[in-house]
């Protein structure tokens, strides 16, 4: 399908995934349906070839470059077997003539492969989809490549019109999993509609979360409130939620367990849990701005044996077709009409940003960041 066609069907073309906007909007959550996209390719075929074609000259450069290397290699936080069944078939749908090795790894295990490779000189992976906390104490040491350099990816990011939040000079959106509130339908009616609101003492003993000071969903929703908020107001917000006494758990996970079985009415937590229940929808979400969520992007490892096999497979999953993929993959896209389509609820007019959004000292300096969310939250 035609990018451009694409845009013009959904409205994406002036559509910004910036904070300023955002409204608070109460949709529950589904699973993938797959109809709305499918419906939605066939509608823009009827106008189209359906034929994928390069749009400009410089696009058929990066092709002709990329065949004569003709593989990417990559490794990958992702589960392998969603890369190799899902990714894997999407990428040589358009790419006949790819080859596509991949290797799924954990956090920190990917960090460790590339700074050992790129010390040693051997450089072995091409591409890496991996936690921007991770891997953001490599990039000082030159394991990446900038992605701002990369021409062919930057047009695809203009294009498909990512926001200035979505993407970094060092990396490109691919994983996302949004964190929100979510609340129990059957114990409340009238949920907290912004983050303010959880200070409301009509909530107290009524919160869960996990425990902050792990950094883990809720630290990173309290990190990305403080780069939009600032100093003053974040304070103030964060002792009054913490007046509340909320419940602590040890995961996301958890947090959603306590609030489906009633122990709750209200939690922070995310959205994948939400959107994985299966009849009864009995935990909603609440579309707060910002949605901030944990980001696992794409990084073109510097001195890539296969550098235009990098930018291609890059520029691929950041189009229609890389977040379709995502999509059926179970995964929310970073490009909100195409999570739309695919996920019942979502807003076409989502808004998303990064955890820690504005606030890089919760990366480069985590355990003051710990400290002082233990210091307010005593967990």
């Amino acid at each position: 399908m035609n990018r451009r066609d694409y845009l013009r069907l959904t409205g994406a073309l002036g559509v910004s995934a910036g904070i300023a906007g955002c409204g608070s909007q109460n949709n529950s959550g589904g699973t993938p349906t797959g109809t709305s996209t499918t419906q939605a390719t066939t509608q823009a075929q009827q106008t189209t070839s359906g034929q994928s074609t390069p749009s400009n000259q410089s696009d058929m450069g990066l092709i002709e470059r990329a065949k004569q290397e003709g593989t990417v290699t990559i490794y990958s936080v992702m589960d392998q077997p969603d890369m190799e069944k899902i990714f894997d078939p999407a990428f040589k749908k358009d790419y006949p003539w790819a080859k596509f090795n991949v290797l799924g790894l954990g956090p920190s295990d990917i960090a460790s492969k590339m700074s050992s490779e790129y010390t040693a000189k051997k450089v072995q992976a091409d591409v890496a989809i991996n936690t921007q906390g991770t891997m953001a104490p490599l990039i000082q040491n030159g394991v990446f490549s900038k992605i701002s350099d990369q021409e062919d990816v930057m047009d695809e990011i203009h294009l498909m019109n990512y926001s200035d939040a979505a993407y970094d000079d060092w990396w490109a959106p691919a994983d996302t999993i949004p964190q929100i509130i979510m609340y129990n339908s059957n114990k409340t009616t009238s949920p907290p509609e912004t983050y303010e609101a959880l200070a409301d003492p009509k909530w107290k003993g009524e919160l869960v979360m996990d425990s902050p000071s792990i950094l883990n969903v809720s630290g990173g929703v309290f990190a990305t409130l403080y780069g939009v908020w600032g100093e003053t107001k974040w304070t103030k917000v964060m002792k009054g939620i913490a007046a509340n006494n909320p419940r602590f758990t040890q995961s996301g996970s958890d947090t959603f367990r306590v609030l489906s079985q009633g122990e709750a009415s209200v939690g922070i937590g995310l959205l994948a849990d939400v959107l994985g229940q299966s009849g009864t929808e009995l935990v909603k979400p609440v579309w707060a701005k910002p949605v901030s969520y944990l980001n696992a992007p794409s990084y073109i490892a510097a001195n890539a044996p296969h550098p235009n096999m990098a930018a291609l497979y890059v520029r691929w999953l950041l189009s229609v077709s890389g977040q379709e993929a995502m999509a059926q993959s179970g995964r929310f896209p970073p490009l909100p009409p195409v999570a739309a389509f695919s996920f019942h609820g979502v807003p076409s007019d989502v808004q998303l940003v990064p955890t820690a959004y504005k606030t890089p000292t919760y990366f480069t300096q985590p355990d003051q960041w710990s400290s002082r969310l233990k210091n307010i939250f005593g967990a």
